[in-house]
C-alpha cells in the first residue's frame, strides 16, 4: 500500500514539474515568435520610411530645380503624382513654402492650406534630416497618421519650405492583419512619445478607436527604460485590459517602436489540453493504484473477485501507458527495455522491433546522440529531470522534431517521454517565412532585397566586378487590374515574378517592393554589357501576353538602373538614382530601360 502511495506521488511530482517546465517552454516560445514578429516588422517599416524618404528627396529636387523653370509647377506635380505612384502607401506628397502654405500636391481648385502652426513643419525647418510627426488628424486626407517632413533649401542655403508625406495609420494596420496573431494578439506602432500610431487586433474593425494616446502600462515604461531597443514582458495592456506576452522593438533609424502582443488565450491553448491530459492521466493512475490495492486485499478474502479486479486494473493502466501523445521508452544502459504504442508510432517501428536495441537508433547523428549523453544522463545521475528540443530519425530515415525528457527511475534505468513537435517547428518556420518574402509572389521582400544588397556591396572588391541595382516599373497593368478586377492584377503580378526569376542567376535577387514595381539586384557582374544583357532579357519576357482566365494582359516595363561602384556604394544612394533613372525610361516612351547619370559630387551638390 505504501509503495503503491509513493508510485501516485511520484506520477503526480512528475507530472507537476513537467507541466510547469512545459508552460515556461511555451511562454518563452511565444516571446521569441512575438520577438521575430516585432522585428520583422520593425525592419519592414525602416525600409518603408527609407523609400518615403528617397522620394522626398527627389522632390526636393525637382522642385529646387523647378522654382527657375517657367513650367516648373507643372513639371513638379508630375514628379509628385510618379513618386505616388511608386509608393502605394503614402496618401499624398505635398510641398509647403517656406511661410507654410502647401504649393504643390493638392486637388485641383482646392482651398488654401496652411501647415505652419504643424509640429513637424518646425522640426523639418531645423534640420536637413528627416523628420517624423507625432500621429495627428491630417487636415487634407482627413485619416489618422504620420507625416514624414524634409527640408528643402534654396540655392543660397536659406528655408525654401517643407516637402512632406501623409501615411495613414490604417496602412500600418493593414499591413500587421497579415501576421497570424490569434485571436486575441495586438500589433501596434507608437511614436517616440509612446503615442499609437497604429493597432490591429483580429477580432476589432480597423479604425480610428485610441489613435494618439499615450496609454500604456508600467512595465512596458519600465522595459524601455531598461533597454530601448528591444525586449518583451508579460502584463494586461493599457488599452483593453488583456493579460499578453509582448514583445517590442525599435524601428531601425528613426524613433518608432513596434509592440507585438500574443495572448496566453492563445498560445497555452496547447498546454492546457496537456494539463487535461495529463489529469486525466495521473487520475487514473491513482485511481489504478488504489483499486490495486484495495483488490489486494479483498483477495485475501475472495481470491477469485481478486483476479477480475486486478485484470481490469491493469487493462486500465495499460489505456494510460498507451496513450496517442506521448512516447513513453523505459532504457537501461541507453538500450530499450519498454516502449508505448504511441512511441512506436512516432518512430514509424512495429511492436517488438526496438526491444534490446540500443537507442542510437533513433538519433540522426552522434553529435544528437552524444550530446544527450553527456547532459541529459548527466541531469539524471544527479536526480534531476532533462529536456530538451531536437531533430530525431524515423524508421524510414526522414527527420521528426522531438520535445524529448527523462526522468531517473533507478540504477542505470531511466524514463524518457517523447512528444511529435513537427507541426509547431512548421509553424514558426512559416512565420519567418512572412518575415522576409513577399506574401503575394514569394519574392523576397524589401528587408531581404536590403540586406542582401548591402551584403553585396560591401564585397564589392572583386575586380572588374559591378552589382547593378534595377528598379523594374510594369506599363499597363492599371488598365488590367481595372478591366479583370484584382485576382487578375494578381495573377499578373505572380506570372511577372516567374519571369523575372528566370532571366536571373540564383545569385541574384528578386524583389516586389509594392504595387506593380519591382527590383533585381545583379550582383558580381563582369561589366555592363552583362547587365543590358539580362535587361534586354527581361523586357523581352514581360513583352509576351499573359493568358487569364478572364482574358490575356499586354504589358510593358520601364526600367531604371543604377551600377556600383561607378554610381556609388551607399544602397540608398544607388536605390534613389535607379528610381530617377526609372522616371527617365518612362519620359523616353515606356518599354526602354535608362542608366543613371552620375551621381553628384560633394563639391557640386
Amino acid at each position: 500500500m505504501c509503495g503503491n502511495l509513493a508510485i501516485i506521488g511520484l506520477l503526480f511530482v512528475a507530472g507537476w514539474l513537467g507541466l510547469k517546465t512545459s508552460l515556461h517552454a511555451d511562454e518563452a516560445r511565444a516571446a521569441e515568435v512575438a520577438q521575430n514578429m516585432a522585428a520583422g516588422l520593425a525592419a519592414e517599416i525602416a525600409g518603408e520610411l527609407r523609400l518615403v524618404d528617397n522620394a522626398l528627396s527627389s522632390a526636393t529636387s525637382a522642385y529646387r530645380a523647378g522654382l527657375a523653370d517657367e513650367a516648373g509647377p507643372l513639371a513638379i506635380e508630375k514628379v509628385l503624382r510618379h513618386q505616388e505612384k511608386l509608393l502605394p502607401e503614402v496618401d499624398a506628397i505635398r510641398i509647403a513654402g517656406p511661410d507654410g502654405m502647401v504649393r504643390a500636391g493638392l486637388a485641383q481648385g482646392a482651398a488654401p492650406v496652411g501647415i505652419a502652426d504643424r509640429g513637424y513643419f518646425e522640426a523639418a525647418r531645423l534640420t536637413d534630416g528627416l523628420s517624423v510627426s507625432e500621429p495627428l488628424l491630417g487636415r487634407i486626407t482627413k485619416k489618422w497618421g504620420i507625416v514624414l517632413a524634409r527640408r528643402i533649401e534654396n540655392r543660397d542655403g536659406s528655408f525654401g519650405g517643407v516637402a512632406y508625406a501623409n501615411l495613414s495609420s490604417a496602412h500600418f494596420a493593414r499591413s500587421f492583419s497579415r501576421l497570424k496573431l490569434g485571436k486575441s494578439g495586438a500589433i501596434s506602432l507608437r511614436s517616440k512619445d509612446l503615442r499609437l500610431i497604429a493597432r490591429f487586433v483580429p477580432d476589432e474593425p480597423i479604425g480610428d478607436r485610441n489613435l494618439g494616446s499615450a496609454s500604456v502600462s508600467s512595465e512596458l515604461r519600465d522595459a524601455l527604460a531598461r533597454n530601448p531597443a528591444q525586449g518583451w514582458y508579460r502584463t494586461p495592456t493599457a488599452l483593453d485590459g488583456i493579460e499578453r506576452v509582448t514583445a517590442y522593438h525599435r524601428v531601425p533609424g528613426f524613433e518608432l517602436t513596434v509592440l507585438a502582443g500574443l495572448a496566453p488565450s492563445d498560445f497555452l491553448a496547447p498546454w492546457r489540453r496537456d494539463v487535461q491530459i495529463v489529469a486525466a492521466l495521473l487520475l487514473l493512475a491513482g485511481v489504478s493504484m488504489v483499486g490495486a490495492s484495495f483488490g489486494l486485499y479483498v483477495q485475501r478474502q475472495r481470491h477469485v473477485l481478486a483476479e477480475r479486479r486486478i485484470a481490469g486494473l491493469l487493462q486500465q493502466q495499460q489505456l494510460m501507458l498507451d496513450n496517442e501523445l506521448i512516447g513513453m521508452v523505459r532504457t537501461k544502459s541507453r538500450t530499450t527495455v519498454w516502449s508505448n504504442k504511441a512511441f512506436k508510432a512516432i518512430f514509424g517501428y512495429g511492436p517488438d522491433e526496438l526491444d534490446g536495441e540500443p537507442s542510437r537508433l533513433l538519433y540522426l547523428d552522434d553529435e544528437s546522440y552524444e550530446r544527450v549523453g553527456a547532459q541529459g544522463y548527466e541531469h539524471l545521475r544527479d536526480n534531476r529531470r532533462f529536456r530538451t528540443q531536437l531533430k530525431m530519425r524515423r524508421k524510414d530515415g526522414s527527420p521528426v522534431w522531438i520535445d524529448l525528457s527523462g526522468t531517473p527511475v533507478s540504477g542505470d534505468e531511466s524514463l524518457w517521454m517523447f512528444v511529435d513537435i513537427t507541426a509547431m517547428k512548421g509553424r514558426e518556420d512559416q512565420l519567418a517565412q512572412l518575415a522576409l518574402h513577399d506574401a503575394l509572389t514569394g519574392l523576397a521582400n524589401r528587408t531581404q532585397f536590403a540586406e542582401r544588397l548591402r551584403t553585396a556591396l560591401e564585397q564589392l572588391g572583386v575586380a572588374s566586378s559591378l552589382v547593378a541595382v534595377c528598379y523594374i516599373d510594369l506599363d499597363g497593368f492599371k488598365a488590367v487590374n481595372d478591366a479583370l478586377g484584382h485576382a487578375a492584377g494578381d495573377q499578373v503580378l505572380v506570372e511577372t515574378a516567374r519571369r523575372l526569376l528566370a532571366c536571373v542567376r540564383s545569385q541574384d535577387t528578386v524583389t516586389r517592393l509594392g504595387g506593380d514595381e519591382f527590383a533585381i539586384a545583379l550582383t558580381n557582374v563582369q561589366d555592363r554589357g552583362q547587365v543590358e544583357t539580362v535587361l534586354n532579357r527581361v523586357l523581352e519576357r514581360l513583352r509576351q501576353p499573359i493568358v487569364l482566365a478572364g482574358g490575356e494582359a499586354r504589358i510593358r516595363a520601364s526600367i531604371g538602373v543604377a551600377h556600383a561602384p561607378d554610381h556609388g556604394t551607399e544602397p540608398q544612394l544607388l536605390m534613389r538614382l535607379a528610381d530617377e533613372a526609372l522616371y527617365e525610361a518612362k519620359r523616353a516612351g515606356k518599354d526602354c530601360y535608362k542608366v543613371a547619370s552620375p551621381a553628384p559630387s560633394p563639391l557640386n551638390a
